[in-house]
């Protein structure tokens, strides 16, 4: 290709990333939460972080919390460098198409204005859930597939499969891709390997769901409890005429009908290598789709998310098909993805709030008080343990270090708001306590009442009182409880229901 054309190349594709950077440092800002994931899955990645294990839940899959709970713990910010990661995340994927091989230019660009401005990536690559993290992980297993299919080299292969391992710790339905992994290898049938090196491109991806199903022994509510997550969640399972009902749902569904007429009619005329490993793909979260509507298992939250997966990898294939159409197509095209785009952005920009009112009240309350510095640096907050609200108000105050969720304490039971001897040493912090946050209908509402501390926000859920000046808990006149002198009580962390 002439040298001008690749520059024009490189122009629109910057084009689209700074015009999808600018929606989304918009939407950064101004989003509404879309549901308990939003800051849910942020509080288990809090917890990992501040206590590091194989993971905090039997529930949720523990790829983001490793990556979630990195930015938290390394910026100390829970609700805004979460969600600019995830819009990185988000631009990177786009990018990583235009890396493909074996595909044109012009393909390459449709694939990433599908990546950004499909409807449902305004909401997703914006809100700190798993899917902007899993088709990241998965787009840059198609890239270096692509790129072993070009031209072969083992090395490709061995990130090949371990994007797909990294897949494979972020969402279950990841899972389903790795036998249809296994079929394109055999496809390709690579030779430039020692069977060493082959068996470990065969089981790279595999090894991470092996590990967590066995894992799941020592789940203490049942072996393979994930399995039921979205029939246990307290909402009951999504709804597919649910996910129809928005901008979002209908439209990756117009969008996902256009490409499969296109691709059934003119799938003969195009070269297999070019489009099979994302056409069976596609096909896989189809059949996963179809297969989570049917079991009831489908998100109770943001339901339309399911059709995330089949859009993106849907991309470099329809790409190429419009390559070949002609400008009128093209034209038509162009405008029907711009319409759908604006109504979704429009739509995303007015969603609403995804959680409790008066929890995210109360949590925009708390960073208020500390911005007009009627709480300073050193004062401190507290939450009664009423998970997931109480998650909320600590994700969304963004104050990690001063607000503290009552009771939440790896190795020993801490309950400031309690009547009876603590099982280990109070924190540092409790001293510095100034605000309690105590749920209206939790035990500790009696205790808290019993102090007879000045109330300064009462909501239909909530109360905060203020310590008075010189006050102190009775707890911390109290000794460790002999029975916990020389043992640790364990702590079963609070289970919201998995959205997944």
């Amino acid at each position: 290709m002439h040298w001008t054309h690749k520059k024009t190349f490189r122009a629109i594709a910057l084009s689209m990333v700074l015009a999808r950077f600018v929606i989304g440092i918009v939407l950064v800002y101004t989003l509404n939460p879309v549901s308990i994931d939003d800051y849910f899955r942020l509080f288990h990645a809090v917890w990992w972080w501040e206590h590091p294990s194989f993971t905090s839940s039997f529930v949720w899959l523990p790829g983001h919390q490793y990556i979630y709970g990195c930015v938290i713990g390394l910026t100390g910010d829970t609700l805004f460098a979460p969600r600019v990661f995830t819009l990185v995340l988000h631009l990177l994927t786009g990018v990583t198409f235009l890396f493909y091989m074996g595909v044109g230019y012009e393909s390459r660009l449709w694939a990433m204005a599908v990546v950004y401005f499909s409807p449902l990536s305004f909401i997703l690559g914006t809100s700190p859930i798993t899917e902007t993290l899993a088709m990241f992980y998965l787009a840059l297993h198609g890239l270096f597939l692509t790129r072993y299919i070009e031209k072969p080299g083992i090395t490709r292969l061995l990130w090949s499969s371990l994007f797909l391992f990294c897949a494979c710790t972020v969402r279950y339905e990841m899972w389903l891709l790795i036998p249809v992994y296994w079929w394109q290898l055999r496809q390709i049938s690579p030779v430039d390997a020692s069977i060493p090196i082959k068996w470990l491109v065969l089981a790279l991806p595999v090894l991470f769901p092996i590990v967590w199903i066995l894992h799941g022994f020592a789940n203490p509510d049942g072996w393979l409890e994930f399995l039921k997550g979205p029939q246990d969640d307290h909402l009951g399972p999504g709804r597919i005429w649910q996910a129809l009902q928005s901008v979002y749902g209908w439209g990756a569904l117009l969008f996902l009908a256009w490409a499969g007429t296109f691709f059934i009619v003119k799938h003969r005329s195009m070269p297999e290598q070019r489009f099979w490993p994302f056409a069976v793909y596609l096909a896989t979260f189809v059949f996963a789709l179809g297969s989570l509507a049917t079991a009831d298992s489908l998100p109770s939250q943001f339901t339309e998310r399911v059709f995330f997966g089949a859009v993106i990898m849907s991309a470099i294939f329809v790409g190429d098909i419009l390559k070949g159409q002609g400008i009128m197509v093209r034209r038509v095209t162009i405008a029907a993805m711009a319409l759908l785009a604006t109504a979704a952005l429009a739509q995303s920009l007015r969603h609403p709030l995804g959680v409790r009112q008066d929890s995210h009240d109360v949590a925009l309350w708390i960073n208020e008080q500390y911005k007009t510095g009627t709480l300073t640096s050193h004062d401190h907050v507290v939450v009664s343990k009423y998970l997931p609200d109480s998650a909320a108000i600590l994700i969304f105050s963004n104050h990690l270090d001063k607000v503290h969720i009552d009771g939440l304490k790896k190795g020993c039971v801490f309950e400031l708001l309690s009547e009876y001897a603590p099982s280990c040493e109070l924190e540092g912090w409790s001293k510095k306590v100034q605000r309690i946050v105590v749920w209206k209908r939790s035990g500790e509402m009696k205790y808290v009442k019993r102090l007879k501390w000045p109330v300064v926000l009462d909501t239909s859920r909530w109360l905060v009182v203020a310590r008075p000046r010189g006050a102190v808990f009775p707890q911390e006149g109290k000794k460790v409880h002999p029975f916990f002198e020389n043992q640790s009580a364990g702590l079963l962390m609070g289970k919201a229901g998995a959205n997944d």
